[in-house]
């Protein structure tokens, strides 16, 4: 009887053993702890010494080794976990495509080693820098132009850059510094536009403007600061010290047909109307310094009004010039005669008219 006690019993202190979770190093028969481990360098990463991080159910001092193919032989950081999370790296890595894999060594449980296991992540190293920008345009306005347009649109077709990098666009700036990004696109299948440059409509921005450009791939690796050969003048500033005058400044004409005197220096179209704000009644053509009119408001004071535009487009005010209109004889009313109905040297003959 007392044989089959002491056998129960250590079958029993056998069984309490195995439930508590140690065993043998045996070279990976324990399961995995959950865990989760990302890259904090991104992914691509430009960098050949990432960082990882791991967090999870990992019991504080127990070792993890990470290692960059799917048998666990090249391992790439390895230490103590420390708590949640912890971060591994240190390690080098050229440029390529890594698998990411993990083995932990339980430190916990007795130095128990757990199968090679995937961290779900297949890490990219690209330090490879972008070719330089060519081939892009300018869509808006004409290049080499003088415009208005403050919504100038860069763009690019058939690019050799990998989806997801990124065209900048930069102005009056050799080297493409942050200050002077006006604008961005996401390259997707070699094309891009760059359509949302918004410049300054008040002449702060009128000049000269020259474009230059870059790619940033997803990895963060930037080509070189390009010129484009794009370019246009800005200008938003519309003609000014125009003026007109008719007849020369006559202050009386007595026939509808007159002669427009006009001044506008920089202009190279005109509107001539006599609608007061030149909002209608005339029509562009090309900038004369004098234009033949025909009155249409007669014998009263009549109302010309003109304005200009230059090569950018930009419209000046609207101005413009009274005259008198008459073409009246004098209407004879009543006359005066002498009494005796007699005219003689010496006498006054009196009209009323």
């Amino acid at each position: 009887m007392l044989g089959r006690l002491h056998t129960s019993l250590l079958i029993l202190v056998t069984i309490v053993g195995c439930s508590g979770g140690f065993a043998p190093n045996n070279g990976g028969s324990t399961s995995t702890p959950s865990f989760n481990l990302t890259s904090l360098s991104g992914n691509p990463a430009n960098t050949v010494s990432p960082n990882f991080e791991v967090s999870g159910s990992v019991v504080v001092g127990d070792d993890i080794t990470i290692y960059v193919d799917a048998t666990c032989t090249n391992a790439y950081a390895s230490g103590s976990f420390t708590g949640d999370p912890t971060v591994y790296g240190g390690g080098f890595l050229p440029d390529g495509s890594y698998p990411i894999y993990v083995i932990f060594t339980l430190n916990s449980i007795g130095g128990t080693v757990t199968p090679c296991v995937s961290a779900g992540l297949n890490f990219v190293v690209d330090t490879a820098a972008p070719s330089a920008p060519s081939g892009w345009s300018l869509s808006s306005p004409v290049n080499a132009s003088t415009s208005n347009d403050i919504t100038p649109v860069i763009s690019g077709s058939g690019l050799s850059a990998e989806n997801g990098s990124q065209a900048r666009v930069y102005i009056n700036d050799a080297s493409c510094s942050a200050p002077n990004l006006v604008g961005s696109d996401i390259i997707s299948g070699g094309n891009f536009s760059v359509n949302t440059i918004t410049l300054a409509n008040d002449g702060s921005d009128d000049g000269a403007l020259n474009f230059y450009g870059l790619i940033e791939d997803v990895a963060g690796n930037t080509s070189s600061c390009t010129n484009l050969s794009l370019a246009y003048t800005l200008d938003t500033t519309g003609p000014i010290g125009h003026s007109l005058a008719i007849n020369a400044g006559a202050p009386v004409t007595i026939t509808a047909a007159v002669t427009l005197n006009l001044v506008a220096p920089g202009a190279v179209d005109m509107y001539v109307t006599e609608n007061a704000t030149c909002a209608s009644g005339g029509s562009w053509e090309t900038f004369n310094a004098t234009k033949a009119f025909t009155l249409t408001n007669l014998n009263t004071t009549a109302n010309v009004y003109f304005k200009v535009r230059d090569a950018a487009g930009n419209a000046s005010t609207c101005v413009g010039d009274s005259i008198l209109h008459d073409n009246l004889s004098p209407a004879i009313i009543s006359t005066s005669q002498p009494s005796n109905a007699a005219y003689s040297t010496g006498n006054n003959l009196d009209f009323t008219v």
